[in-house]
C-alpha cells in the first residue's frame, strides 16, 4: 500500500512537468484514465483475484499512476477551466470527491466486486470523453463571447 503513495508522488512530479502546456494535460488525463481502466479490467482477465500473485504489484503501480493524475493534472485542469473563480472550482472538486466517497460508503453493502469493477470500467472510459466535451464547450463559449475591439492609433 505504501508503494501506491510512492508511485503517486513520483508520477505526480513527472506529470506536473509533462503537463505544463494545456494541450498535454488531456494526454496525461487519458494516461490516468487508462491506468484506472486496467485495474478493474485485470479483475476480469485474471480470474477475479485467483491468479494475481506477483501481478498485484502492477495493480499498486496502476493505482499510483491514476492517483498522481488526480492529485496533479486533474486539479490543474480545474484551475484552467475556471481561471477567474478558482475558489469555487476547487470547492466544486472537493464536493464531487466527497460525494463520491459518501455514495461508495452508503452503497458498499449493495455493490459487489464485479459490479464495482464494471462501474470503474465505465467511469474510466467516460473521463476522457467528459474532458473532450468540456474542451469543446469552452471553445464554443470563447467564440461566442464578443472580442474586445482595439482601435488603431491615428496615422498608423
Amino acid at each position: 500500500a505504501a508503494s501506491t503513495a510512492l508511485v503517486a508522488a513520483i508520477f505526480a512530479r513527472i506529470f506536473g512537468c509533462v503537463s505544463m502546456g494545456s494541450a498535454n494535460k488531456g494526454v496525461v488525463l487519458c494516461v490516468g484514465s487508462a491506468a484506472f481502466f486496467c485495474i478493474p479490467a485485470s479483475f476480469f482477465t485474471m480470474r477475479r483475484c485467483g491468479a494475481w500473485r506477483g501481478w498485484l504489484a502492477v495493480l499498486y503501480l496502476l493505482q499510483g499512476v491514476g492517483r498522481a493524475v488526480y492529485e496533479s493534472t486533474a486539479k490543474g485542469l480545474f484551475a484552467d477551466f475556471f481561471p477567474n473563480d478558482s475558489t469555487a472550482a476547487f470547492a466544486n472538486c472537493m464536493l464531487q470527491t466527497s460525494s463520491a466517497f459518501a455514495m461508495c460508503f452508503f452503497l458498499s453493502s449493495f455493490l459487489t466486486g464485479p459490479l464495482l469493477a464494471r462501474i470503474s470500467l465505465v467511469l474510466s472510459m467516460l473521463t476522457p470523453l467528459g474532458y473532450l466535451l468540456a474542451v469543446r464547450l469552452r471553445a464554443q463559449r470563447a467564440k461566442a463571447e464578443p472580442q474586445p475591439h482595439t482601435e488603431e492609433a491615428p496615422g498608423s
